[in-house]
């Protein structure tokens, strides 16, 4: 009767051992196999006989018992259970990675002289954890290595900020800003109005997705970005993730570009109607230059997710010029209808998508020697064969050894800015042209008009006045009073030219403006007294208060050749 209920218990446990996920195995202190489950028979493709009563070195072989199975043993033998993981190598079931339990084990309930060995195959649990740690690490690289400031807040407080958001805020590194308000880089007229926005995000409340704030950097400098948030769920919590684009720049260039087109506009009133058209044009051009820009916002705010809606293309590729994954924004940058169909299409990046494929090589060294390339202009090809602007920053991925396996990174559309910049240039050169030749024109206008002035001048001195002093001297003349108001009246009209040389000549008296006049025109000391009806030695007494005057004296310089020499 004992017997039967004997066998009936080792069936149960047959049963039970046998019916197990794991592989059992019970070793004694010789280290010497006592008993087998199924399982852990199968594994090694032998059957229980051939396994029960063999030492484990002449399963597992000598080295394999020594480094890495006696010492685990040993361990449980004195009394201590023993967890490891590891690779191992099975006949039957191949590569696979293991829990392995080694329990002490009493068989008298006293002495340990026993160990139950238990082992689980977790391959697909190891697998997974890994592929979920590489997924996390490629994120994680596309985030840090973003040419947008990348942040998560929760409540009023930054969750997270990436390297290119401290940068762009001034700050020596992420960790500055991470547990902080954000409060920390809002200038004081913005902080009510992008708090309430993050706020009302995290309670599903409407906020804007696109706008525009003042900033504060670490140093006090005032910055503008451009923010485009939404929110989403990180550890059960819903928070607020926002990019963040630095646009100092560009609002510093708009401001000018406004400042310049006023500038012009003046201008306009006082110039020709031709400056007037290349206003006109100008400001057209900025009309456009908005609208591009409009578009490209509109744009932008259907790329929300860090990878798939990424503002920019990101891409892995092979240091020989395949690539290995890449996101839909760069498909459609290349004019692919899906990244399958981009990664298939292109075989060899160098000479399919560079429009210099030397230029790929050039990036490759860059790789080699600094290990990363930040915003590297290149021209490209998209499907259809048109031309492109990119700029690409990329980064190589190395081995523990060194050796490059990839490269990861991502690339920003830049035509649009590069044709508006050789057109923004071209217009400019033009305005200049026009500006320098409206100068020459009016240039030549005034010294045609002072010319003629000084003509005037100098006929009436040289052929009028001496007729009318010749009348006032003519007692024939019935009526003087008509020679005095014909004088008079043609003093009143070359007054604006005496006018002009007394302002020319301040230090003078009117008498000797008028003798300087003379004696540029080359008029001789008699000449000039006969003119002015005063004698010789008066008008040597006013030429010697000239070169006084002058700083000539006791200078061998002709008076006249002087005067003739003044602008």
């Amino acid at each position: 009767m004992g017997g039967f209920f004997e066998n009936g218990m080792k069936n149960e446990r047959d049963f039970i051992l046998n019916t197990m996920k794991g592989l059992m195995t019970l070793v004694n202190d010789n280290y010497t196999y006592e008993a087998v489950n199924e399982p852990y028979c199968r594994a090694h493709n032998r059957q229980e006989q051939e396994i029960v009563g063999k030492t484990v070195s002449s399963i597992w072989g000598r080295r394999a018992f020594e480094k890495t199975i006696k010492p685990c043993l040993d361990q449980c033998f004195a009394g201590i259970e023993v967890r490891d993981e590891a690779w191992i190598e099975f006949p039957a079931l191949g590569h696979r990675y293991c829990e392995i339990i080694y329990s002490p084990y009493p068989p008298d309930g006293d002495l340990i002289t026993h160990a139950a060995v238990l082992t689980y195959d977790i391959t697909e649990r190891k697998q997974a954890e890994e592929a979920l740690k590489e997924s996390e690490e490629r994120y994680r690289i596309a985030i840090e290595h973003s040419n947008d400031g990348v942040a998560t807040v929760k409540g009023k407080h930054f969750l997270y900020v990436n390297r290119k958001f401290s940068d762009i805020f001034g700050y020596d590194g992420p960790e500055e800003l991470m547990g902080k308000p954000i409060a920390f880089v809002l200038h004081a007229d913005e902080k009510d109005r992008i708090t309430s926005y993050a706020l009302r995000r995290q309670r599903k409340v409407y906020a804007p997705r696109r706008y525009e704030m003042k900033g504060v950097k670490k140093n006090g400098a005032i910055i503008h970005v451009d923010v485009s948030a939404t929110s989403i769920t990180y550890g059960h919590m819903l928070v607020s993730l926002a990019y963040v684009r630095d646009i100092t720049e560009r609002t510093r260039l708009e401001e000018e570009l406004t400042e310049y087109r006023t500038h012009l506009e003046n201008l306009v009133e006082t110039r020709t109607l031709e400056l007037e058209n290349v206003n006109q044009l100008l400001r057209q051009d900025v009309l456009q230059r908005k609208q591009v820009e409009e578009s490209l916002r509109k744009s932008e705010e259907k790329y929300r997710n860090i990878f798939e809606n990424a503002v920019e293309g990101i891409f892995q590729t092979t240091p020989e010029g395949q690539f290995i994954s890449a996101n839909p924004a760069l498909a459609r940058m290349l004019g692919y209808e899906t990244p399958e169909e981009m990664v298939s299409s292109i075989t060899d990046i160098a000479n399919q998508i560079y429009a210099n494929p030397k230029i790929r090589s050039t990036v490759r060294q860059l790789l080699r020697n600094d290990g990363i390339v930040r915003n590297f202009e290149f021209q490209g090809y998209r499907k259809d064969g048109q031309l492109l602007w990119g700029a690409v920053t990329v980064q190589a991925v190395k081995t523990t050894n060194g050796e490059i396996i990839r490269y990861e990174g991502t690339v920003e559309d830049i035509t649009e800015r590069k044709t508006a910049q050789e057109s923004l240039l071209i217009k400019s050169r033009n305005l200049e042209e026009m500006n320098t030749a409206l100068k020459v024109l009016l240039k030549k206008r005034e010294e045609d008009k002072n010319e003629l002035e000084e003509a005037i001048l100098r006929n009436v001195k040289e052929l009028i006045l001496p007729c009318i002093e010749k009348l006032k001297n003519d007692h024939s003349i019935s009526n003087p009073l008509l020679v005095d108001i014909l004088e008079e009246n043609l003093q009143n009209i070359i007054s604006p030219f005496l006018h002009k040389m007394a302002t020319k000549y301040a230090n003078f008296t009117p008498t000797e403006i008028k003798i300087l006049g003379l004696i540029k025109d080359g008029i001789t000391t008699k000449e000039i007294a006969k003119l002015l009806g005063m004698s010789v030695r008066t008008v040597d007494s006013h030429r010697y208060n000239i070169r006084k005057k002058l700083k000539l004296r006791g200078k061998n310089m002709n008076l006249r050749s002087h005067l003739l020499s003044l602008p």
